[in-house]
């Protein structure tokens, strides 16, 4: 099969999909958005923010929880970098060691002549 037609197909299966379940879905979605009914887990995470669901969130509480969210995740990642570039918190490769391309050379049969400098 070419990479072409694998393309085609693949989209033309991803947009089936879609066509199949964007009814259920958005329905479900627009239940779950537009419920004034909350889990007992929201609740907890409600009351522990100080939080109030049944209210309209104001833009200086929201630009305040933005401000905070960005310093949090800020310091996350500054706390993470060192211990992922360090191989720390990375996924090491352990395969045999990659074999070296030989310098830039003639192929020829017998020639000596060398083009990249060695």
């Amino acid at each position: 099969m070419s990479p072409v037609l694998a393309d085609v197909l693949l989209v033309t299966a991803l947009i089936g999909a879609l066509a199949l379940v964007h009814r259920p879905l958005g329905d479900y979605m627009a239940a779950v958005y537009s419920s004034r009914k909350h889990l007992r887990i929201e609740k907890w995470i409600y009351r522990s923010a100080g939080a109030n669901p049944d209210a309209e969130m104001r833009w200086p509480a929201y630009l305040r929880a933005v401000l905070a969210f960005s310093a949090v995740s800020v310091l996350f990642l500054q706390l993470a970098g060192p211990a992922v570039r360090s191989g720390r918190g990375a996924r090491r490769h352990h395969g045999p060691p990659a074999r070296r391309r030989p310098p830039a050379r003639c192929r020829g049969p017998r020639s000596g002549v060398s083009l990249g400098g060695r």
